[in-house]
């Protein structure tokens, strides 16, 4: 699992207190691709199928394209389908959902709606989740003392101590770019 598949790994428990599955592998045609995570929410019975999408200077573009296309197909493919079907055991009550920046997106909608538009014609309901609204949601939860002892929890603890501000960051950036 990369950073970014533990810090959706650390939501999940920590905010949407989900059961969860992690990097579950599954055969295609040329070899093998894995599932970010699988997550059930026992209160709506509902399952999640979830990928997750980050690269730092990775954006879609705001019309439909090559890369869009890859991305649902990624989703949808019918290995990865047959694969949940085993794991899950129905088709009844899954939901993909693709957790990525707003930078990747973009803030005007274009590619929410588009994603979410085409998986729905296929039949898929997908929720779009932003690591810029789910990292303010763990640090919210994670106490600056306590007893979540993960890498992602203990880094979120050490930065809440951590005397950062504006300021600070602006003579760093001022100092590095010199």
């Amino acid at each position: 699992m990369d950073v970014n598949e533990k810090i959706v790994e650390q939501y999940i428990k920590l905010v949407k207190k989900w059961f969860y599955m992690t990097d579950v592998v599954f055969k295609v045609e040329n070899g093998w691709s894995n599932f970010d995570l699988l997550a059930y929410d026992h209160k709506e019975n509902v399952f999640y199928d979830i990928e997750v999408k980050y690269r730092s200077a990775y954006k879609l573009p705001k019309k439909e394209s090559k890369s869009h296309e890859k991305l649902i197909e990624q989703l949808v493919r019918p290995e990865r389908q047959k694969a949940l079907l085993e794991i899950i055991g129905s088709d009844k009550n899954i939901k993909k959902m693709l957790i990525t920046t707003k930078s990747c997106l973009g803030e005007d909608g274009f590619n929410q709606n588009y994603i979410t538009a085409k998986l729905q014609e296929r039949g898929y309901c997908c929720e779009i989740l932003y690591f810029d609204d789910i990292i303010q949601q763990l640090c919210d939860v994670v106490p600056v003392k306590g007893r979540h002892n993960t890498e992602v929890t203990q880094v979120i603890r050490l930065l809440k101590k951590m005397p950062i501000n504006k300021d600070s960051r602006k003579k760093t950036a001022k100092k590095q770019r010199k």
